[in-house]
């Protein structure tokens, strides 16, 4: 390195960004693990985006080497630092992170778990179905939402621990888990969508006769019949709209 560490440490601190940002490409571009405690030093201290990013994006370079360091940020008491290290165990796509991405879809913040949530339904990696699974029905709507992509990315993996979710003591995961299955469109998800109608919730029978009409087929509908009676108007209501075809 044309610099020295010890400068380019000093720089990481400058009131001035554009001195920050320059020291974290130099830093990246060096790829010599000495800089990586300073990067993540810095990272950790850091308010500005931009430079964040900028860090990031240095660390990420490190590959493997950042993921035990990051992974011991995720044990922070600062929520904003725990989130900061998930962005960046996302980042860097290896599946050596997934284990430690799981760990933080269980932190006490929302804002770490989305985090988490979205780089885990970006791996493939079927090690995530029962982790997200396991957070069906959170009560941050936000969460659910990304929760629904990540899974719905899996597709028909999900099927079978979304089906037993289905029978879960908590009427919100169960109607989550009705959801994805909506979103996954698959017609192996019939069978458990018809035991869902007979759910003792009526948010749990909508969503899973939204998702058996949405799936679709002669077979859904003679299934969706069964609930012309139900006491929700809007099961009824899609029940009727088949009864006719």
């Amino acid at each position: 390195m044309s610099e020295s560490l010890s400068t380019l440490a000093a720089q990481l601190q400058a009131p001035d960004k554009n001195q920050r940002v320059a020291a974290a490409l130099t830093l990246g571009k060096s790829e010599d693990l000495a800089a990586l405690p300073l990067l993540l030093a810095a990272l950790s201290a850091e308010l500005d985006d931009n430079v964040r990013e900028t860090l990031t994006w240095a660390i990420v370079r490190f590959g493997d080497n950042a993921i035990q360091p990051l992974a011991q940020m995720l044990t922070d008491s600062d929520a904003a630092i725990r989130h900061q290290a998930t962005h960046v165990l996302g980042k860097i796509g290896s599946q050596n992170t997934v284990p430690h991405l799981i760990m933080a879809l269980g932190d006490v913040d929302s804002t770490v778990q989305m985090k988490a949530a979205f780089s885990l339904g970006q791996t493939n990696d079927h090690r995530a179905i029962p982790a997200l699974v396991q957070i069906l029905g959170h009560h941050n709507d936000t969460l659910q939402l990304m929760i629904n992509t990540a899974l719905e990315r899996f597709g028909s993996a999900a099927i079978e621990l979304l089906a037993q979710a289905l029978q879960h003591p908590r009427w919100q995961a169960r109607k989550q888990a009705a959801e994805v299955l909506d979103l996954i469109g698959d017609p192996k998800a019939i069978n458990a969508l018809a035991q869902a109608l007979n759910d003792e919730n009526n948010e749990v029978r909508f969503a899973a006769i939204s998702a058996l009409y949405n799936i679709g087929g002669a077979r859904t509908f003679g299934i969706m019949r069964s609930a012309l009676n139900d006491a929700d108007i809007r099961v009824k209501t899609i029940a009727r709209r088949v009864s006719i075809k």
